[in-house]
């Protein structure tokens, strides 16, 4: 399984994944990207359960998440204006991933992670 992060402008990443946690990435605050998850095409048409646990938005079609026939997923995450952690879970009942991003604090950099990837 991997995931890809585009920012727009062609800054895209594609986060590392270790067990079910993807690598942090940096957003401003109400900063918007689109998340691309692949899936095994085996899973293909079966529902996705996307949430966003540390505040911010997810814009999903209006019949809901749904594995593409080439294994994808593909939604909008707007985080939310509290810096710090701000993590998104894509999964079905029985498998869980989770997509770690950092929102930036801009008036304390010493806050945040240093050498955080991302474009923000």
């Amino acid at each position: 399984m991997s995931a890809t992060v585009d920012y727009g402008n062609e800054n895209i990443f594609q986060p590392v994944k270790h067990d079910p946690d993807f690598e942090q990435y940096g957003l401003d605050p109400q900063q918007a990207v689109t998340v691309t998850v692949q899936f095994p095409v085996e899973l293909a048409e079966q529902v996705i359960i996307a949430e966003p646990l540390d505040g911010g938005t997810l814009t999903v079609p209006e019949e809901g998440l749904f594995v593409g026939a080439d294994g994808t997923v593909i939604f909008q995450f707007q985080a939310g204006d509290s810096v710090g952690a701000c993590r998104v879970t894509v999964h079905q009942p029985d498998d869980m991933n989770v997509l770690h991003f950092w929102v930036i604090d801009s008036a304390h950099p010493e806050n945040n992670p240093a050498q955080l990837p991302g474009s923000y």
